[in-house]
Order: structure tokens, then C-alpha cells, then sequence
């Protein structure tokens, strides 16, 4: 089975084929600097697919009519800290649009390339079709396309949307007569990153606090090349933070961030 690239899925609120016309005038207006080569492919007349090329990436395009499968749409509505009416949002959509990578990314700098031209052209899509909601695979979270088409402009700033590429488990819970006290890990950072990222827990005034740190940490990051080593300082606009790894052998290196000037914890 052919493997593929980074995927997603943006629900629409009405079926229909895609405005071909829209979609290039909305890729001048996210993208203007990228240069897109479009091709259309055999469809349905209720459908489109189409092989886009951006930024010398090329990606699968496909609307069609229907909803979002189940399992996605369940995952990523569920609990969703940062978008909690995105049930209620994307409630009647009847159109799904699918763009995907048409190879898969070897490597953390192949991976950072892919997810900055899928950005682009996803918020394209979403400009010219009035999508209702975005899913990137893997993050289990649905996201407003207002937030991919920022996504996109951040871009164009040489800033790094991790919020729209990452996803998040929370860590701790509440504790008897106290304040919250949690944390928060990225899923999916080892791709772009080699490790995941995590903030242990710690007392905050609402469940989203950690999970803006870590992103805010791993755009930095990002911005920094990717690169990341014990030790390491990591300035965001919320705080300081100083990396520790750690390797227990199952599953992926952990970056850990603890405030600057806190103690190193020791692995094991």
C-alpha cells in the first residue's frame, strides 16, 4: 500500500466541487511568494481532485460531499481545550475537503518543509471553500480555519504555527484543596523535532495554560532550526526555559522544560 504525506481534512458546511478560480486567487493571497503548478484529475461532477504543487511539494487535493469520518470527528471535538465550540461549529457540515502529501517526509527538515506547504495550501482551500473546521492528522483536535489561515501568514513572517502541527495530552489534575496542578506533552513533536516536548506538572489557573507554554516552546524551537540539546535555553514570550533530555528506551526521547533558573532534574 502507497504510503503518504502529512494530511488535512477540512469540513465544509455545504458539498460541491471546488472553485478553481477561488482557489488560485486564495493561494495569491496566503501564499504569495510560493510558486503552485494545478492539475486536475478525473471526478465525480459532485467532486474534486487535483494534484497541487507548492513550494516544489506536491499534494493530493479531494472535495467531496459527506462528513468528516466518524473517528476523526469524535477525537478531535471531544474535550478540545483550545476550540470548544467546535462541535457546535462543525454540527451540519456536508462537504470534506482532503489534502494530503502525495509522499511521506523523510526526516525532521522534510517534515518542518511538507507541514509549511500543506499549511499554505490548506488555508487556501479553506479561504475558497468557507470551511468550517480543520483537522490536521494526527493532532486529535479540530482547529477554526481562521486559526490555519493565520497559521499561513505566520509563515510568510518566518514564525512557526507548532499550535496547527502538534498535538497535546494533559498531565496531572486537580489535587484536594488546591489549585490545578498540571502539565502538558506534545504528540507528534518527534517528527519535527526528534523528541517530544513536555512541561510536568506545576499549579495553573486554567487546564490551557501549559498547553499555550509548550506550543509557544516549540515554535521557538522551530524558528531555532529544530535543533534541540541538553541544557539548552528556550525563550518564549511567556518565560524562560532550560531543556533537559531524557531517553528511558520506550517510545521517544523527552525534552523536558522547567523554568530557567530551576534545578536540573535528574533522569531515572
Amino acid at each position: 500500500m502507497r504510503r503518504l504525506g502529512l494530511i488535512c481534512m477540512l469540513a465544509l458546511d455545504r458539498p460541491g466541487p471546488l472553485d478553481l478560480l477561488a482557489l488560485r486567487r486564495a493561494l495569491a493571497a496566503v501564499a504569495p511568494r510560493s510558486g503552485v503548478t494545478i492539475e486536475r484529475r478525473k471526478a465525480l461532477p459532485s467532486e474534486t481532485a487535483l494534484i497541487v504543487g507548492i513550494d516544489r511539494q506536491p499534494f493530493a487535493v479531494h472535495v467531496t460531499p459527506g462528513r468528516m469520518p466518524d473517528r476523526e470527528y469524535d477525537e478531535a471535538v471531544r474535550g478540545n481545550l483550545i476550540w470548544p465550540d467546535a462541535a457546535d461549529a462543525m454540527a451540519r457540515h456536508a462537504g470534506l475537503a482532503t489534502v494530503c502529501g502525495t509522499h511521506p517526509p523523510e526526516g525532521q527538515t522534510a517534515t518542518v518543509a511538507q507541514a509549511a506547504a500543506l499549511t499554505r495550501l490548506a488555508a487556501a482551500v479553506a479561504q475558497a471553500t468557507g470551511a468550517v473546521g480543520v483537522y490536521w492528522a494526527g493532532t486529535r483536535r479540530m482547529i477554526p480555519p481562521a486559526r490555519l489561515i493565520e497559521g499561513a501568514a505566520e509563515l510568510e513572517r518566518l514564525e512557526w504555527p507548532a499550535d496547527l502541527w502538534l498535538g497535546y495530552r494533559i498531565l496531572g489534575g486537580e489535587r484536594p484543596g488546591e489549585a490545578l496542578h498540571l502539565g502538558a506533552e506534545t504528540i507528534g513533536a518527534e517528527a519535527y523535532l526528534g523528541c517530544e516536548l513536555r512541561i510536568d506538572e506545576a499549579p495553573v489557573e486554567d487546564m490551557i495554560v501549559p498547553v499555550r507554554r509548550l506550543f509557544a516552546a516549540a515554535a521557538v524551537i522551530l524558528a531555532g532550526g529544530g535543533i534541540i540539546e541538553d541544557g539548552m535555553p528556550v525563550e518564549t514570550p511567556a518565560g524562560g526555559w532550560r531543556i533537559s533530555i531524557e531517553d528511558e528506551g520506550r517510545g521517544p526521547p523527552v525534552a523536558r522544560l522547567a523554568p530557567a533558573g530551576a534545578g536540573r532534574r535528574s533522569a531515572g
